[in-house]
């Protein structure tokens, strides 16, 4: 509050887009600020001086946000969907950024280290992992190992089963139970969990 004299003004009464752009104009701005000036010194009984015309300021310029592109489906990277079947999970290594799209653009949100997830696809290269709502990157997360128990698992099988996987080169370590109902038993995670699988399914 204050006792200080003071008027309250109208400069005009906007009902179209014409007034709106009026008020952007700085030459109209300023002949406003000379007229209020001078019906100022009227009230007040102030002489004019040389000039009664209001310097005022342009106003201040507010740089745009980048508008960000969107890219366009032909230059992104293949993504190789797993679907439901043969999803694997992983695990974050340290905080790790989720990407909107499959070229790793436009990080929209932060998974914390620690944060165990499914993976439902990836991109040639394996440079991104498909996710829920978008992508991380491949090196950024750990996969989660995956003990496998076949059951029905003949002798006969035992040579191919080897041989796919030095084919595929899946360092991982092979058991076979012949007692009972034979069966075999390996550990393996990520895309090498996708590949045995998918060999399991194919040859049961």
């Amino acid at each position: 509050m204050t006792n200080m004299p003071a008027i309250l003004t109208e400069t005009m009464f906007i009902s179209n887009s014409k007034d709106a752009q009026n008020l952007k104009n700085i030459e109209f701005l300023k002949d406003f600020a000379s007229a209020y000036a001078v019906g100022v010194a009227k009230f007040l009984g102030l002489k004019a001086k040389d000039s009664t015309h209001v310097v005022v300021p342009s106003p201040v310029q507010v740089p745009k946000e980048d508008e960000k592109e969107t890219p366009k489906k032909d230059d992104l990277p293949k993504v190789t969907s797993l679907g439901d079947k043969y999803l694997f999970q992983v695990k974050a290594t340290k905080d790790i950024g989720v990407y909107k799209y499959a070229n790793l653009a436009e990080n929209f949100k932060t998974l914390k280290k620690g944060t165990v997830f499914s993976v439902y696809g990836y991109t040639e290269g394996v440079k991104a992992y498909a996710v829920s709502g978008g992508f991380v990157q491949a090196k950024d997360v750990e996969p989660l190992s995956v003990t496998l128990t076949t059951g029905g698992l003949s002798k006969g099988m035992e040579t191919p089963f080897r041989d796919f996987l030095k084919a595929e080169r899946i360092d991982s370590e092979l058991n076979l139970y012949a007692k009972g109902n034979p069966s075999a038993e390996i550990t393996v995670s990520g895309l090498d969990l996708v590949k045995v699988k998918r060999f399991l399914n194919k040859n049961n």
